[in-house]
């Protein structure tokens, strides 16, 4: 026998602080608002055949029952009923109902009655859209019928507005099939769409009802709160991303001064979390709502690794660039005062300069190595420095040198090391910078000029303008009492090993 079939359950009825007198309370209340509102439309209820279900209700309509009433004034008078007996109880007594409507055949036991119409039924009460619809209702009621009472009644209702319904997949168990919901107290605004997906065998639910949650071209206020939520927890997920970016941006700064390295870095790191945390939201969204990702959620996945890549390169680039420019020397670097008073010095220690013009450009030769037996060095070719310019010396690579090899001097004599030399006990009054490390590099600008140490103080200010001298602090050659056995000095000519820096320019 052909049936109208509905089912009515309570939202929640099983929360923890629902004690048993208010289950019992709630289901009373469940039975008196649903004969109330068969009552108001008109359906006799005393011939509908029903069987509890303990947190619901299932009903069959006499076959000679109109089903239009049934889905155009039960609903909002089940709202209405609701609203009024949650206002006269108790807290843990008052609910919210959820309504499922579909039609077929119905066969009948000796234990009662079943068909797949009614598996179907329950299939639709249980489908996860349609109870997060509810639950981001402020309303009493949701209301969800089957693809049939869409086409055959909803459609063609002269009371019922259609495009206030939303197309939902359901899946549940074995069941897979597409349902109409809609909010009777607290509907959705109007949707001219809906019309033309009705009656498809498979309407766009990526289309009609998922736009809501990706269109840009919706107000706040049509949003519900899980669209909102969404959207929200994606603009929160770009701004901590954005954080995250500098951080990774500054840590790659630590170890590369280089600005193309710096922006890949950065980039890298930036677009993997950036799809990490775009692919997170895509399948929260899709997997809440149960539908296939929409080419607008694919947008808004390639738009979120837009900004996490660029966002983050461009961090590493501008972030480190401004903290710790290349070329601008750290606060940590200072020459001696005599050196800074005296006129024939070639650059003064950074600490003197406070800051540095943000647009300032660099010039920078990323490897370059000071070979400790020449004397007098070459200078560094096509790095022109000028007065007032910042010099940044970083040292690269793993290369050592020894000024010491065969030297009297205890570990100085095996000992390797960087650009900041080894603590010399020996005659260091006479090094080319007198009292500071053997084997420190030294430098100066120019052909004549005094030289200063620059291993321990890789950062200073051009005082005056040529090209750049770089060797390791040792005796002069002309000054050198140690010779070899056919009478030549062997400072600097015995040294052996090199180092390799960076040397970097800024000028302001």
């Amino acid at each position: 026998m052909h049936r109208t079939i509905i089912a009515v359950d309570i939202e929640s009825f099983g929360a923890p602080s629902r004690t048993l007198p208010h289950q019992l309370a709630a289901r009373a209340a469940l039975y008196a608002v649903v004969e109330q509102a068969f009552n108001a439309a008109d359906v006799p209820w005393n011939r509908c055949q029903t069987e509890d279900r303990g947190d619901a209700v299932f009903i069959l309509v006499p076959p000679e029952v109109p089903k239009a009433p049934l889905v155009e004034v039960v609903p909002d008078a089940l709202a209405r009923a609701v609203r009024a007996h949650n206002r006269t109880c108790h807290e843990h007594q008052r609910v919210r109902l959820r309504m499922a409507v579909h039609a077929g055949e119905v066969a009948r036991d000796s234990h009662g009655v079943t068909s797949t119409a009614v598996t179907t039924t329950f299939r639709l009460l249980d489908a996860p859209p349609f109870k997060q619809a509810l639950a981001d209702s402020p309303g009493m009621v949701a209301l969800i019928v089957s693809r049939w009472v869409f086409d055959e009644v909803v459609r063609h209702s002269a009371t019922l507005d259609s495009s206030t319904f939303r197309p939902i997949v359901v899946a549940v168990k074995e069941t897979r099939t597409t349902a109409w919901i809609a909010l009777p107290d607290q509907p959705y605004p109007a949707d001219p769409t809906i019309d033309q997906t009705a009656g498809d065998s498979e309407p766009n639910v990526h289309g009609a009802s998922r736009a809501r949650i990706t269109s840009g071209g919706l107000s706040r206020s049509q949003l519900t709160t899980a669209e909102r939520k969404a959207f929200s927890r994606i603009v929160i997920c770009i701004v901590v991303a954005v954080a995250l970016f500098s951080c990774i941006s500054q840590l790659a700064g630590m170890y590369t001064d280089n600005s193309l390295w710096r922006f890949g870095i950065s980039a890298v790191v930036s677009t993997a979390v950036g799809a990490l945390v775009a692919s997170t939201i895509l399948l929260t969204i899709c997997r809440r709502y149960q539908a296939r990702p929409s080419l607008r959620l694919f947008v808004l996945m390639t738009v979120i690794l837009l900004v996490a890549g660029i966002g983050g390169g461009a961090a590493g680039f501008a972030g480190t660039a401004v903290n710790n420019p290349p070329g601008q020397p750290s606060a940590t670097g200072a020459l001696s005062t005599s050196n800074q008073t005296e006129p024939s010095t070639s650059f003064i220690p950074s600490a003197a300069i406070q800051t540095t013009s943000s647009t300032s450009k660099s010039r920078t030769v990323p490897s370059y190595e000071v070979n400790p037996r020449v004397y007098p060095p070459k200078a560094i070719q096509d790095l022109p420095i000028e007065a007032g310019q910042w010099v940044h010396i970083k040292e690269v690579g793993t290369k050592k040198w020894n000024c010491a090899p065969e030297g009297p001097w205890g570990k100085a004599e095996t000992e390797l090391s960087g650009i900041a030399g080894i603590e010399h006990p020996g005659d260091a009054g006479a090094f080319l910078v007198p009292d500071e490390p053997i084997c420190s590099l030294v430098g100066r600008i120019g052909d004549v000029g005094k030289w200063q140490e620059i291993g321990l103080h890789p950062d200073f200010i051009a005082t005056t303008s040529g090209m750049l001298y770089l060797t390791a602090n040792e005796i002069p050659p002309t000054e050198c009492p140690y010779t070899d056995d056919t009478g030549h000095p062997r400072c600097y000519s015995d040294n052996v090993g090199s180092v390799e820096i960076s040397v970097t320019v800024t000028a302001d």
